[in-house]
């Protein structure tokens, strides 16, 4: 989207992509918020933007891509409970309530918060239709971008 070339190197995991911030021997990396948070405060590494529509509560002062001049650009991590096929949906459903329930809980929502987490609870359906567009969203980037399996 912002029409640059950039050179994916692989990492075994978030602390050695964070290192070859920290060392300049990358870079720019995607992280999330958590992973990069103590990196960050402590001036090894900057943030420059966060990848949501909206800044992050917990980084004000860090613009969004779309603010920082890539319009439409917009990337979660995301996490998200599922269930085998054909689970009853009286099952489904419960689980929805109660697994919000915890999620609601200002202890639990505080360690979101401060992880740079952004809490949606929704229901099944919801949910359902947000995997469709992200599985819709995802096989056209690969498409346009010409993925491919080494």
């Amino acid at each position: 989207m912002a029409g640059i070339d950039i050179v994916h190197v692989p990492h075994k995991g978030p602390t050695q992509a964070l290192t070859a911030l920290a060392t300049g021997e990358a870079q720019v990396g995607l992280q999330t918020p958590l992973s990069a948070l103590s990196v960050s405060q402590s001036g090894r590494i900057r943030m420059l933007a966060t990848t949501g529509t909206k800044r992050l509560a917990e980084f004000p002062d860090t613009p969004t891509v779309a603010e920082a001049g890539v319009a439409g650009y917009e990337f979660y991590v995301w996490y998200g409970v599922l269930a085998p096929a054909g689970t009853a949906a009286a099952i489904v459903l419960q689980l929805n309530r109660e697994l919000g329930k915890v999620v609601r809980l200002p202890d639990v929502r505080d360690m979101l918060l401060k992880q740079g987490s952004e809490i949606v609870i929704s229901s099944p359906t919801e949910f359902g239709n947000f995997l469709n567009r992200e599985v819709a969203e995802w096989t056209r980037v690969i498409r346009d971008v010409g993925v491919r399996i080494d």
